[in-house]
């Protein structure tokens, strides 16, 4: 609650009441206490999100609570409403509102060349390997939000003069995530991390926006799926990348991520991960670097 200052008048104490000497300013035992932001209580904010991801068709018990229970609250801000009663009422017949919801609880933080001593680390990894790659680099990006870091990656191949026939598939159960993706129009500020040997990858759209050139953007494929739920794209991969997706899901769903992932790199193939994620239950993956997880041959 914020306090309207508009219609109070200041009234400014003349000069007969002020006194000359200094008295002690009296404070009142009882202080006022700071108003505080209307917040739901943790079961309902649970229920709530649990509601608005089945409602969407994800599968709502992979999901931490705490996670789900922390962005609820701007869930109601970006639905411009007070409470779950509200949102719960909008969303049932009002699918805008609906993927509005979706987005802010499941939300996707991406720039390109993201974490730039963990791509560094990709990078060279990638000189490396494409020296003896002897076919089309296969990639794909797992909940990929707007296509920033799988566009980077095609960067970095085209670099390398590595980039003809390579196929880069970037997926998302968010369908505004896959369709910002295929425009592929980005805020100058999500560049800022990006290596000078990689800017004439991008032409300037407006003032303030730029896009991947054509060859970058040809060589990449988006697809609106559910890592969790759905099957992964057909063949084996060079290189996935699943950053910070983990850490939002229970233990189960995060062992199950981690051996779905593996199971479609190719032996010596390479796992990206954010830094906070170490994958379990997969013996295969062997940790490389921070964020690298080679799969054994």
């Amino acid at each position: 609650m914020v306090l309207n200052t508009e219609h109070i008048v200041f009234h400014a104490p003349s000069a007969s009441s002020l006194s000359l000497t200094s008295r002690p300013i009296r404070r009142s035992s009882h202080s006022a206490k700071p108003l505080k932001r209307h917040q739901e209580k943790p079961d309902a904010a649970e229920a709530f999100a649990r509601y608005v991801l089945a409602r969407a068709g994800l599968k709502d018990n992979a999901y931490r609570r705490q996670p789900l229970v922390r962005r609820v609250s701007a869930c109601l801000r970006a639905l411009r409403l007070k409470s779950i009663e509200e949102a719960r009422e909008l969303i049932a017949r009002d699918t805008v509102a609906l993927h509005t919801a979706v987005n802010t609880l499941l939300i996707g933080v991406t720039e390109f060349y993201r974490d730039p001593p963990a791509f560094e680390m990709l990078e060279d990894w990638l000189e490396h390997e494409n020296r003896r790659m002897t076919r089309p680099w296969r990639v794909w990006s797992v909940g990929c939000s707007d296509g920033a870091e799988l566009y980077t990656v095609a960067m970095l191949l085209h670099h390398m003069d590595a980039l003809r026939d390579a196929e880069l598939v970037g997926s998302d159960c968010r369908a505004e995530a896959i369709a910002r993706a295929e425009r592929g129009v980005y805020h100058r500020g999500l560049i800022r991390h990006l290596p000078e040997s990689l800017l004439p990858y991008l032409r300037t759209k407006n003032a303030t926006h730029v896009q991947p050139i054509d060859p970058i953007r040809r060589a990449t494929r988006w697809q609106v799926a559910d890592v969790l739920d759905d099957p992964p794209p057909v063949g084996s991969f060079d290189l996935i990348l699943c950053r910070n997706m983990g850490i939002y899901l229970d233990g189960a769903a995060a062992s199950g991520l981690w051996r779905k992932l593996c199971a479609a790199l190719r032996p010596g193939g390479v796992l990206m991960t954010g830094h906070a994620e170490q994958p379990s239950g997969v013996a295969r993956l062997c940790r490389m670097a921070s964020c690298l997880y080679c799969k054994e041959s």
